[in-house]
């Protein structure tokens, strides 16, 4: 090897320390890739979480407005009964 013959070293040396930086990069890729995902993640729980509060009112809404509908259809059975 070229490099190795120019730095003075064996060519396994060089191979290896080849080897490493691409280990090294590798990691720092894995490192920041994981950075980019972490930062979605936490944006899409937020808006899971908004949403999942947002659902939960208005079920409570839908169910209320179940009872007092309810309520209103038997007093109108009850007024109509009686005249």
């Amino acid at each position: 090897m070229k490099i190795a013959a120019e730095l003075e070293l064996e060519p396994k040396q060089v191979t290896i320390w080849f080897q490493n930086r691409r280990a090294r990069w590798k990691a720092k890729k894995l490192e920041r890739d994981y950075g980019v995902l972490k930062v979605d993640y936490d944006a899409l729980k937020l808006d899971y979480d908004v949403l999942e509060k947002e659902n939960a009112s208005l079920a409570a809404n839908v169910h209320l407005l179940t009872i007092l509908l309810t309520i209103g259809a038997c007093s109108l059975v009850d007024r109509v009964s009686i005249s």
